[in-house]
Order: C-alpha cells, then sequence, then structure tokens
C-alpha cells in the first residue's frame, strides 16, 4: 500500500508550479526568488551551491540550467527545479516563509511516518 499525496503534504505550492509535462513537475528559480521575496541572484547562488556539493547524476535530474531574454533582449540564467531538487534549495533558505515552509515540511513528514506505522500495524493485525 502507497501513500497518495493530499493537498494537506504538498510542499510544493501551487504559485510555484511553473509547468507539468507528463509526470515532470518543475519551477524556477526566478518563481522561487519570488515566493519567497529573495533576490534572483540569491537563489541562483544557493542552488549553483547545492548543484556542486551533490552528485552529478542527483543535480542533473534535479537541476536544469537554462536561458532567459529580458524585455531588453539580453540573456540571463535561471534554473528549473524538480520537487526534491525545490525541497533540498530551500531547506537551506532563512526568513519567515522558508521557516513556515520546513515547518509544514516537518509536519507531513510526520503525518505520512504516522500513516506509514498505522499500515505496518493494521497488515500485522491481519496475517
Amino acid at each position: 500500500m502507497s501513500i497518495q499525496p493530499t493537498t494537506q503534504n504538498d510542499l510544493f505550492p501551487e504559485t510555484l508550479l511553473v509547468s507539468r509535462s507528463g509526470e515532470y513537475i518543475f519551477t524556477t528559480s526566478r518563481k522561487i526568488a519570488e515566493h519567497f521575496g529573495k533576490q534572483h541572484k540569491d537563489v541562483l547562488k544557493a542552488i549553483r551551491k547545492v548543484v556542486s556539493d551533490s552528485p552529478e547524476e542527483i543535480s542533473r535530474r534535479n537541476f536544469a540550467p537554462r536561458d532567459y531574454i529580458d524585455e531588453r533582449g539580453k540573456k540571463h540564467p535561471y534554473f528549473e527545479l524538480t520537487h526534491d531538487g525545490f525541497a533540498f534549495t530551500v531547506m537551506g533558505f532563512t526568513g519567515e516563509k522558508a521557516f513556515a515552509w520546513k515547518w509544514k515540511f516537518i509536519e507531513s513528514f510526520r503525518a505520512m511516518e504516522a500513516e506509514l506505522m498505522d499500515s505496518q500495524n493494521t497488515r500485522r493485525r491481519s496475517q
């Protein structure tokens, strides 16, 4: 039996949902900066640190470097991040919104942990 995600356990805020391509759901460094009230250059710095400190396969799977063209025609870097890339990056953030997200993450983890324990106990009783 697997635990199905619920809106209560969804830690990838809809405001950060940029696109969905099949099962690939991602956000961008620009949306993260906007959501958490941070400068984009600081979010890029945090992401680059995570990427450089992570195994290459994990970085490649969760962080996609991209470029966008601003209104003046100038090219700028940004990243697309998976849910896991987003979560790992945000764990290093500080500030009111980041702290609220971290506590919500812990609460959701505990709720999922309790569901797993209940499921295991139910299975043991039925054997």
